[in-house]
């Protein structure tokens, strides 16, 4: 391998870029991350030829990684807020009175679980105080951008929670423009981790899992308003919508991790199926659980047990939130990373 010092380095990465060089895409072999992600302009020639089939060292290791807790329950509570939002605002065009408690209680709710996720999400900085700089890079960073809508969010519920309290109820404007913000932040959140080409992270899977879990923890949440302020929505109608989503999103996470035929993912299945099959029998049991007790839920909803209903409800809410954040970590767990042919890490 021809070595460089690192004047020698500057001069020819100052040059390449002159020169366009580093616009075309290289073949770092099998394995390595696309050159075309990053459009490197510095180069290194061997005089020796690289073996076409040379993979890294440790390209048979499974190892799982970081969790990121704060980041797991930022995602999780915020698309649960999200959904809760979506379903009062469905509520409100399906005919339910938003003057009354169940659809003034999920905005609550939502609200409420906004300024937690929000919390969560601040807590993983390193710099908090430093966080308004997140704003400066949204013409082309997917994370201001999600920074930036998960924020004017978390806004917007604010005002029209409060306007909602003060007067007879939402303003139908209101609350379109504050669930449009919110599924924009979890546009920006899946294209975030999307753009790092990890086959675990690709946007086929990662959208439907987060669209999914707003669905199925927002179905959740709404259907135990629905419970503890009865007369408006219907509380069976939103606890089946809510057990159909878990379950749902419960299938959309198999096929991801099944059928997708990639090096990474078959890794990947091995870390779920092994070294987290404890925790993939958790996410297995609650998310079961969860669907279950909204069968139930709807059930006594239906028979007018409102206090079984209230109980259950809850319940499901519990467990469906609980199943979502084990899925979270192993989102982050079970990510294998690309790596450079011919290097071992530590």
């Amino acid at each position: 391998m021809l070595e460089l010092s690192l004047p020698g380095i500057c001069v020819l990465d100052c040059v390449s870029q002159l020169l366009g060089l580093g616009n075309d895409p290289v073949d770092f072999g099998a394995g390595a991350p696309a050159s075309s992600m990053t459009h490197p302009s510095t180069r290194y020639v061997s005089s020796r030829p690289r073996g076409e089939h040379a993979v890294a060292a440790d390209a048979h290791a499974v190892r799982p990684a970081d969790a990121h807790p704060p980041l797991a329950f930022f995602l999780v509570i915020g698309q649960v807020s999200v959904g809760t939002w979506c379903v009062a605002l469905a509520a409100m065009l399906t005919g339910a009175d938003p003057t009354t408690g169940s659809v003034v209680g999920m905005l609550g709710i939502a609200t409420a679980a906004a300024l937690a996720a929000l919390a969560g999400s601040v807590s993983h900085l390193g710099r908090p105080l430093l966080a308004w700089r997140a704003v400066l890079g949204v013409g082309h960073s997917w994370l201001s951008r999600e920074i930036v809508t998960f924020g004017a969010y978390v806004g917007l519920a604010l005002t029209t929670t409060a306007a909602a309290r003060a007067s007879a109820g939402p303003a139908a404007l209101g609350v379109v423009i504050t669930a449009s913000a919110g599924v924009a932040g979890v546009w920006c959140s899946a294209l975030l981790y999307a753009v790092t080409h990890r086959a675990w992270w690709r946007r086929s899977i990662i959208v439907p899992k987060f669209l999914g879990t707003a669905a199925a923890g927002g179905g959740a949440t709404a259907s135990a308003s629905a419970a503890w302020w009865p007369g408006g929505a219907s509380v069976t109608a939103l606890a089946l919508v809510a057990a159909a989503s878990v379950v749902g999103k419960m299938f959309v996470e198999w096929l991801g991790v099944a059928t997708t035929r990639h090096p990474d993912i078959a890794r990947t299945r091995l870390l779920l199926t092994g070294a987290l099959v404890i925790s993939t029998r958790w996410r297995i049991g609650l998310g079961v659980i969860g669907a279950l007790a909204l069968l139930a839920a709807a059930g006594a909803g239906s028979s007018g047990d409102v206090g079984s209903a209230r109980f259950l409800a809850t319940a499901a809410v519990a467990f469906v939130v609980a199943g979502e954040l084990v899925e979270r970590r192993q989102f982050f767990v079970a990510s294998v990373a690309p790596r450079m042919p011919g290097g071992l890490s530590a």
